[in-house]
């Protein structure tokens, strides 16, 4: 699972991730903003079942009153007792 973002925006920040898990499994996964280690938003993430294990996900997290400065996207992901995470930085410019 690796997030794909623009790394400066100011906005929308649209965030976009593959889940795979075994057939017949429906994984649950986890979009979480922060900013100087607080939470800016948390959210659950909705997944599309693109077949064969496969689950896209595109979540746009709406940061229009955010202001500028470094954040970090951190993403989880579940399913059937395993569990997978990746995080990555950004920034939202002035």
């Amino acid at each position: 699972m690796t997030p794909a973002l623009d790394r400066t925006g100011r906005g929308r920040l649209g965030v976009y991730f593959n889940v795979f898990a075994a057939a017949g499994q429906q994984p649950e996964a986890m979009v979480a903003i922060l900013r100087d280690c607080a939470v800016v938003l948390r959210a659950a993430a909705e997944l599309v079942d693109e077949g064969g294990g496969r689950f896209a996900v595109f979540f746009p997290a709406a940061l229009d009153n955010a202001p500028p400065g470094d954040y970090e996207l951190r993403v989880a992901a579940s399913s059937a007792g395993r569990q997978a995470a990746e995080r990555t930085g950004f920034a939202i410019a002035q």
